[in-house]
């Protein structure tokens, strides 16, 4: 289980939930309200005050090199950290294999990383990410540069994920997937409040 206490910074919050294992929540909201910025707060990548607990575990009890590890943010376009594909890969991660499911072709493992296009680094963003089998998996638009086959694809995968036990947090504008990856959800808006309601949890910034 992922508790949240009160998490909030100058942009979003407090957000108060708990999210148990396997369980996916949505996360919505115009441009600028605050959703990057919650989940990257959730993963320790930006400040915010109040308490997260993972497995009962507390966030300050760890590093922030393994709380990132367990708790892992995919952004929209990542930052990669060697110039090749397969460097960002453990010897032991089955990529070609995981490649294969996403429509990747198997070349692209050696290109170098400045090659390859938006929707192959989100792909690959995603397969990074995944391949040390995190807890928490915290996707911002993670189909926004993808064609529906490829999106289709991807959103199989973060269900395969989700069925495996990671809890799945998922940034979208797409319909279709607040559908399939709710009905939990967040949904951020303006003046400071929170609103609960029958599925989700609203969050209004100033």
């Amino acid at each position: 289980m992922l508790e949240i206490i009160n998490l909030k910074n100058d942009i979003f919050g407090p957000v108060t939930l708990e999210i148990e294992q396997g369980q996916s929540i949505v996360v919505r909201g115009p441009s600028g309200s605050g959703k990057t910025r919650f989940m990257r707060a959730i993963a320790d990548l930006d400040e915010a005050t109040g308490d997260l607990f993972l497995g009962g575990q507390d966030r300050k009890g760890l590093s922030a090199y393994e709380w990132r590890k367990r708790v892992r943010f995919v952004s929209a376009d990542s930052t990669w950290w060697f110039d090749h594909v397969e460097e960002h890969f453990s010897q032991d991660y089955e990529l070609k294999e995981n490649m294969d499911k996403l429509a990747l072709k198997p070349e692209l493992k050696d290109w170098h990383v400045s090659k390859l296009s938006t929707g192959e680094r989100q792909r690959l963003a995603f397969l990074r990410a995944i391949s040390d089998e995190p807890q928490v998996l915290l996707l911002d638009e993670p189909t926004s540069a993808l064609d529906e086959n490829s999106a289709g694809k991807l959103e199989e995968m973060i269900g395969e994920v989700k069925a495996n036990g990671t809890i799945v947090f998922l940034a979208s504008h797409n319909p279709e997937q607040v559908k399939k990856f709710g009905p939990k959800e967040i949904v951020f808006t303006k003046p400071k409040e929170i609103v609960f309601t029958k599925h989700s949890v609203e969050v209004n910034n100033l």
